[in-house]
């Protein structure tokens, strides 16, 4: 086979075999975002439960709303939305786990997959642009922001356990 007709079906083959990977992937690197109620699967249990969908706006620098009401073992889904003009970043943990996520970046180059041990959720978002998480609320939960100076600023919002 001539070298130019094999170039021609090596591309063929990656544009088909990476079609579906390109479907399945999206912006949700961080955190699941929930579906609408239209597409909710309905797969029978607690997992049948749609999120309670809550927007958070994302502005030099706070979270608005600053207190979340949720239930205790309720599922949640967080929708963030940067509205801001920098890069924010929505961290959801314990005050420790805020720490110890805080202390990792610290000492890494920045990169926010260091101290993920104990987050129940994660975004990162460029200005503009919206991202969600889905988890289970806890005690003691807080979102924060550790882009540099953010959090000495007051990027942090609670969830208040009612």
């Amino acid at each position: 086979m001539p070298r130019r007709q094999r170039h021609v079906h090596l591309a063929i083959a990656i544009v088909v075999l990476s079609a579906p990977l390109v479907s399945c992937s999206g912006s949700h690197e961080h955190g699941d975002v929930a579906p609408s109620s239209a597409e909710a699967p309905s797969t029978g249990g607690v997992d049948a439960v749609a999120p309670r969908v809550i927007d958070v706006t994302m502005t030099e620098f706070a979270f608005e709303p600053a207190t979340i009401d949720v239930g205790r073992g309720e599922k949640v889904t967080l929708r963030f939305h940067n509205e801001g003009v920098v890069v924010h970043e929505a961290v959801v943990a314990t005050a420790d786990e805020q720490a110890a996520h805080a202390e990792a970046m610290a000492e890494s180059d920045g990169g926010h997959m260091h101290g993920m041990d104990g987050i129940a959720a994660l975004v990162v978002l460029e200005p503009g642009l919206s991202d969600g998480a889905t988890f289970v609320a806890e005690n003691g939960l807080l979102i924060v922001c550790h882009q540099p100076g953010h959090e000495a600023a007051g990027m942090v919002a609670e969830l208040v356990i009612r």
